[in-house]
């Protein structure tokens, strides 16, 4: 069977469409990742817009532990 007429032209343009398949397939392992990512920093968002409650018990302070005195 002969080749196809192109060459190098046609090798570039498959090499790149599999490589955008490639990179395609990867986004969809990250998009899960990113709506966590998203949701994590508007919740935090929320957060700081309704301010810090000093009764929080479950709050634990500037030291990293809770505060027993």
């Amino acid at each position: 069977m002969a080749p196809l007429g192109g060459g190098a032209a046609v090798s570039a343009a498959v090499l790149i469409e599999a490589h955008a398949g490639h990179w395609f397939a990867g986004l969809l392992y990250l998009a899960p990742v990113l709506i966590v990512v998203g949701a994590l920093l508007w919740q935090s968002h929320k957060d700081k817009q309704l301010g810090d409650d000093e009764d929080d018990p479950d709050d634990l302070g500037e030291a990293g532990h809770y505060d027993v005195s």
